[in-house]
């Protein structure tokens, strides 16, 4: 493949879309090669153009194909089960599901409502990296259709105390904050709202 469209006079240079090719994260990759598109459509490089938007649309579904096969390897689930149990849900897929969300680009997340969420999602609020363990539960609330489900906080330790107390996460909320897991020191975040509310979610 050339790139002899793109002028000396664009700041798209050959060393900058060559980077993007090999950027090793699925996600940042993405966004980058859709960045440079856009900038080679401005100076009518439409051929190369197209070419960047079919490498971005492969890494998005290698980084959701990786995304989902990490989880059916350590957890022996596909997303969208029923619920998952925090316990399956090892070291080091909390680190690899908190690294893709801390790695991604905020223009590459997707804002859904809390009841277009599924097990499995890896959303982001208020500094905290949260998987999604249950399906949305719609509630009965004055304001309308409201969906609220449960989340583990997967990066709890690098959340400061100052904006997230610890007691506000320490309980399960499906059990009240007082309840504590026997065999997990699991801290949970309650995703509510109804189809006005936005939650930020890794692309699936």
């Amino acid at each position: 493949m050339t790139y002899t469209s793109v002028n000396d006079s664009a700041w798209l240079t050959h060393e900058m879309v060559f980077a993007a090719i090999h950027e090793p994260n699925h996600v940042e990759a993405a966004a980058t090669l859709r960045d440079y598109a856009t900038e080679a459509e401005r100076v009518d490089a439409t051929g190369l153009a197209k070419d960047l938007r079919r490498m971005a649309d492969e890494r998005e579904e290698a980084a959701a194909s990786l995304r989902a096969a990490m989880m059916t390897a350590v957890t022996g689930m596909t997303p969208e089960e029923p619920t998952i149990n925090p316990a399956n849900v090892a070291p080091e897929l909390r680190v690899a599901m908190t690294r893709a969300m801390t790695d991604a680009s905020f223009s590459s997340l997707e804002v859904v409502t809390p009841g277009q969420l599924v097990v499995g999602d890896i959303v982001s609020a208020h500094g905290m990296v949260l998987l999604v363990t249950d399906m949305p539960e719609r509630t009965n609330h004055p304001g309308g259709r409201t969906f609220v489900t449960r989340a583990i906080v997967l990066n709890r330790e690098a959340v400061s105390a100052d904006v997230i107390p610890f007691g506000w996460t320490r309980g399960d909320p499906k059990r009240g904050p007082a309840y504590r897991h026997e065999s997990t020191d699991e801290h949970y975040w309650t995703l509510q709202g109804n189809d006005l509310a936005g939650v930020a979610r890794l692309p699936r």
